[in-house]
């Protein structure tokens, strides 16, 4: 990982049951300075737009944000946190392309959320 390597490797059957069970949990934690981060453009934008994610959840006002936020995220709801964690299959899809565009699009629907829809108090 610290060399941003997705090539196939032979591993065990105990290692691959232990990938598949920690593929989709947020257990990969990134700090801002992180060597990686600079291996990688991608991951960088990915952590940017995750930070743009929490701080628009920061500021929904609307009595149920929490609820709405799990509406758009879905099973990604943990992109509203603020720490740089992230799963092993987020850094396959950041790799490949597609979790930036996924994403982006929550950041939309949050954004859209607040301009239109949010109840201030």
């Amino acid at each position: 990982m610290k060399k941003w390597n997705f090539q196939k490797f032979s591993v065990s059957k105990e290692a691959i049951e232990l990938l598949k069970n920690w593929f989709k949990k947020p257990i990969l934690y990134f700090k801002s300075d992180d060597p990686i981060i600079k291996v990688s453009s991608m991951l960088k934008q990915a952590i940017v737009i995750k930070r743009k994610i929490h701080k628009i959840y920061d500021i929904m006002k609307c009595s149920d944000s929490e609820k709405i936020a799990n509406e758009i995220l879905g099973e990604y709801s943990y992109l509203v946190i603020k720490e740089n964690l992230f799963s092993l299959r987020d850094l396959w899809e950041i790799h490949n392309g597609s979790f930036i565009l996924k994403i982006k699009d929550y950041m939309f629907k949050l954004e859209n959320h607040i301009k239109s829809e949010c109840a201030v108090s």
